[in-house]
This record gives structure tokens, C-alpha cells and sequence, in this order.
């Protein structure tokens, strides 16, 4: 088998499609005469029979087989990588450099590996390969498409330094903000450590002007401005704003990476209401309308659960049964319609306003009034509501069990007049969920603004580190540790200990990210700022998990302000 393999200082190297994007960037560098580390290409080509095998092989044994097919792929003769890497060192870093590295929204996305030695070469090489299979993923989240191919991975490869300090630089107008940590900058990207960070201005036409003790205590003012000159230089000469730096003990300072960050988030209009004069009742609004929003959860329950904002409203709990065909769903389905219409017509006889336009009323900006009108409208009884949700669940379960849905909550986004389709016609391969999910995703966009505005004003507040601007709310959804088995929520707020690369998956499902540690410079608040999340870093995991366990088992909303940094909390429960 023959690789194409060439320098980093080589002409191919300059080409994003044959080098990657990495590699590229820092070809273009170091023709600029800017400090770069030497180093050796494998192209993109040399990897595509390998990922061409793990398709074959994840097709019919699961993704993990295609790993395993990558590993175990046979790289044959090796003899001119060996010869050209042999002359870099004894310890080596081998880097991945995807195509797709050019957008921050795969940033920490592929693997790299440090402390390689030459006769180690292929089996680092395979593994950044393997690291290129859980992107198809995102891929195709950004396109749209059920299945996406592998895209190509070359392989940098790089002498290794000993760092005594490094970090990131980015470039914003006249200011440079430097983040650094002690030793390897891995820690840092991949949200181990949180650094110190030193916010600079000046150095084109007067002098620096240096912010932060801490950063210049670790650092040095000296290293910090020559970080920033080499930052306002990579600006000027590539056009990146972005970069990774380590400084040596001898006094060298290298360029690692440098990039394009992501467009940082316009900040999100404000709040509804102003949030002091939110009624404590309105809490029950933002729980159920997350539970139950969708076509037919706006149409046939929530005008039934919502009326009067009693007890009974605050009490609605899922009906415990399970995946079941049931003999006659086309009746129980007609017997479902007939008793929601009923207490439509009883619970809002004589409002001047129906549902649908006090629902649209909250969504536009009159939250106060709506809720105010709710709450007058007398109320569906217990038993009532318990009979209208047994109906209802049975029939999703029976959709469930025939495979027409995935799971219960996509019930509630199909359209009204598509149940009776789905109930006589013979579908199967969950067809409806992906109507359902759709239309629950744009329903649960739109209530969002009035989530937010709820539980921000009856909720308790934690505060962090802004690290991207905009609000959102949904569920809490805690990640401990590496999301192995887990189950997202439909616009969740994920919450984790450390923002880790692992996680950046988990981010194209999730409304905002909240952790308890990490940088700004980590590579998955790239990631986050890259699909305009709304990031807080910093908070408080001993104020905020308590919180978050008072709701035991029940969903507990959360409503995050990435520009203020603000997470609150939905603990208002009766």
C-alpha cells in the first residue's frame, strides 16, 4: 500500500483537501516565517481504504465494529513515513487534521496522541483514523441526512516539546485575551483545567496594557506580550483569530494551531415580563407546555391541564403502562377527541379569547395577562384529567409497540389529523417520529422564551462564568462523566463536571451547556459558541446538584443566561 506522505514545509501541504485543515493552516505559517514546529503529512488519501473498510464493517455489526476495523487495517510498508518522522525525534505527537477542522464546530472532535515513539507510529496513526467515525454523527446534523460518509483524516506528525507554559490567544478588536496553564496545553482544551486568563490591549500603536494578576503572577508579562504580538501576527498575515501557543524553558515560543473561532452568539432578547412580576403559579405553565408541547399536546391537553392552574394542574403526573398494541385504538383515539373537545368547550365557554390565541399571547410577549386569565378559568377535576391522560397514553403506547413511533413523548408532536392515519395504515419503521420530533423541536423553540422567562422569576439562581451569550431553558440533563449510555432530552440543557470533547455530540441536541469547571478555551465551548449555545462554566456543583435533585424523578427545567451567567433553577414545585 502507498501513502502520500510529505513535509509540512512541502506545497501539497498548503492544501486544506490533501493535508487537512491543520495542517494547512500551519503549512501557510511557517511560509510566513512564523514559529512553527517541523513536521511530517500522511494525506488524506492514505486514509480512505481504511474507513472505506470500517463502513463495510459498522454496517453489519454496529459503529464500535468500525473502530475495531480501522485498528486492526493493515497499513502495510511504512518505510518512508519511518525514515522522515525518525529525523524529527525520539518522542513524537501525532495529530489529527481533518478537512472538517476548518469550522470551530469540530473543534477537540478527533484524536491526537502524545509521547509516540517511531516504533509506535502506525498503531497512533490508526487511532486518529478511528477517531474520524463518530463524526459522521455531527456530519450529519449539519446536513440533514440520515447517513453520511467518513470524511478523510491526514495525520501530523510533529516533534514533541515540553511546554513550561502554553495556552490559547484570541483577537477581539484592539484586545488579546490570553488564557495560560502550566506545562501541556491538553489539560486546557480539553476542560481539565481552567488556566489563568489575561486580558491585553495595545501593542500596535502604544503599549501593552496588561489585565489579570493571577495570569501575569504564572506567566510573566513577557511571555504574555510576546504570546500577543505572535496572536496580532498570525491576525494580520492568515486572517485567524484564534491561537494555541507553548513556550519552552529556554525561551522559544511555538505556534501550535491557529484558527477562526466561532462567530460568537448575538445575545438573545431579553426577558418577557420584567421577572419580579411573574406570578408563582406561572411555573406550572413552563413544566406542562414542556411536557405536552406539539400540535396535538397544544390542542387536545394542554388546554384541559392548563385551565384554572389548580392543584390538579400542578399534580399531572405520566400514566405508569407501557408499549402495548391495543384491540380497538381507533376507538379509544375517537373516545380521546370526544372528551378533550368536551372540556375545551366547558373549561372555556364564554373567553373572549380561546386557547389558541392566549397560548399565542404568552408566546408573544403578554405572559402576565394570559396567565392571569388562566388562572380564572374554572378547572378540570382530577378525575378528568387522569381519564384524558389514561386515553391519550394509550394510544401512544400502541403506536410505540406497532413501531410507528419511537417513544411516547413524540406523541404529543404529530398532528391531529395524522393519528387516524397512522392507526389504520400499515407503517412501521417509526415514520411518525420523525413528523413528531419536528414539529416538537419548533414547538419547543417557540415556547422557549416564555420557559425562560418563568423560570428565571420563580426559580433560584446560580451563578458562573459567562462564556456565551443568549438564553435558553429546557430540562436539566447532568452528564457525569463520559456520555456512554445516555438518553438526551428534546432541547436539554446539559450540565456536566468538565467541558470535555467527549461531549460535543451531545451538543447538537441541547439547548446550552453548563459546567462546574473548565476554560473558555477548552475546545468544546468552541464547539458550543460554533451552533450559538448559550455557555456558562464555573458554577457551583454544591449549590447547583441539590437543586437539581429536589425534583427527584420529574424533569426539572433550568433556564440559562449565557451573558449574565447566570443558571436558575425550577424548584417551586407544591
Amino acid at each position: 500500500m502507498t501513502m502520500e506522505v510529505f513535509w509540512l514545509s512541502d506545497e501539497a501541504s498548503l492544501d486544506c483537501s490533501v493535508a487537512g485543515a491543520k495542517a494547512a493552516g500551519l503549512a501557510s505559517a511557517l511560509r510566513l516565517g512564523l514559529p512553527v514546529l517541523p513536521g511530517v503529512v500522511l494525506a488524506v488519501s492514505a486514509s480512505l481504504p481504511a474507513l472505506a473498510a470500517a463502513c463495510v464493517r459498522g454496517a453489519s455489526s454496529g459503529p464500535h465494529a468500525e473502530k475495531l476495523a480501522i485498528m486492526e487495517f493493515d497499513l502495510g510498508e511504512l518505510d518512508d513515513l519511518a525514515a522522515q518522522v525518525a529525523s524529527l525525534g525520539k518522542t513524537l505527537v501525532v495529530r489529527s487534521s481533518s478537512p472538517l477542522e476548518s469550522s470551530a464546530a469540530y473543534a477537540g472532535v478527533f484524536t491526537s496522541y502524545l509521547g509516540v515513539g517511531v516504533d509506535d507510529i502506525a498503531t497512533a496513526i490508526r487511532g486518529v483514523w478511528a477517531s474520524a467515525v463518530p463524526q459522521r454523527v455531527v456530519t450529519c446534523e449539519l446536513t440533514k441526512r440520515d447517513t453520511a460518509p467518513a470524511v478523510g483524516m491526514a495525520v501530523l506528525v510533529q516533534p514533541e516539546v515540553y511546554p513550561t507554559l502554553s495556552g490559547t490567544a484570541h483577537v477581539h478588536g484592539d484586545q488579546v485575551t490570553v488564557v495560560v496553564v502550566k506545562g501541556s496545553p491538553a489539560p486546557l482544551l480539553s476542560g481539565w483545567a481552567r488556566g489563568e486568563t489575561a486580558r491585553v490591549t495595545g501593542g500596535v500603536r502604544s503599549a501593552f496594557t496588561v489585565c489579570g494578576e493571577s495570569a501575569v503572577a504564572l506567566a510573566g508579562a513577557a511571555v504574555l506580550k510576546d504570546v500577543v504580538r505572535l496572536a496580532i501576527e498570525v491576525q494580520n498575515t492568515l486572517g485567524d483569530d484564534h491561537i494555541e501557543w507553548a513556550a519552552t524553558e529556554d525561551g522559544g515560543l511555538f505556534l501550535l494551531q491557529a484558527k477562526r473561532s466561532a462567530v460568537r452568539a448575538p445575545v438573545a432578547p431579553g426577558d418577557l415580563e420584567p421577572v419580579s412580576s411573574i406570578p408563582s403559579a406561572a411555573a406550572v405553565v413552563a413544566r406542562l407546555t414542556y411536557a405536552f408541547a406539539g400540535p396535538l399536546g397544544e390542542t387536545l391537553l394542554l388546554p384541559a391541564v392548563l385551565a384554572g392552574l389548580t392543584s390538579e394542574a400542578r399534580s399531572v403526573e405520566t400514566v405508569p403502562t407501557g408499549p402495548a398494541v391495543h384491540p380497538n385504538a381507533q376507538a379509544e383515539w375517537n373516545h380521546a377527541q370526544a372528551v378533550a373537545h368536551q372540556l375545551r368547550e366547558r373549561l372555556w365557554r364564554g373567553e373572549i379569547h380561546d386557547s389558541t390565541e392566549t397560548f399565542a399571547q404568552m408566546r408573544g410577549g403578554d405572559l402576565i395577562d394570559a396567565v392571569s386569565r388562566l388562572e380564572r378559568l374554572p378547572a378540570a377535576g382530577s378525575h378528568e384529567v387522569a381519564e384524558l391522560l389514561r386515553v391519550f397514553y394509550v394510544i401512544a403506547d400502541h403506536l410505540v409497540a406497532t413501531k410507528v413511533i419511537a417513544d411516547r413523548a413524540d406523541f404529543w408532536g404529530l398532528p391531529v389529523d395524522l393519528v387516524a392515519t397512522l392507526l389504520n395504515a400499515d407503517i412501521s419503521g417509526e415514520a411518525g417520529s420523525v413528523v413528531a420530533r419536528r414539529n416538537r423541536e419548533r414547538a419547543l423553540r417557540r415556547w422557549e422564551p416564555v420557559l425562560h422567562t418563568i423560570v428565571r422569576a420563580t426559580g433560584t439562581v446560580v451563578s458562573g462564568e459567562a462564556a456565551c451569550g443568549g438564553t435558553a431553558a429546557g430540562p436539566a440533563v447532568v452528564v457525569p462523566g463520559l456520555p456512554t449510555a445516555f438518553v438526551p432530552a428534546p432541547r436539554m440543557v446539559l450540565i456536566a463536571p468538565r467541558p470535555i470533547p467527549q461531549l460535543a455530540q451531545l451538543l447538537w441536541g441541547a439547548s446550552a451547556l453548563v459546567t462546574f469547571g473548565g476554560s473558555e478555551a477548552a475546545h468544546l465551548v468552541e464547539v458550543a459558541r460554533s451552533l450559538a449555545l448559550p455557555t456558562v462554566l464555573g458554577c457551583d456543583a454544591e449549590q447547583l446538584m441539590p437543586l437539581l435533585r429536589a425534583g427527584g424523578a420529574a424533569e426539572v427545567l433550568v433556564a440559562v443566561d449565557g451573558t449574565r451567567g447566570t443558571v436558575t433553577v425550577d424548584v417551586c414545585r407544591e
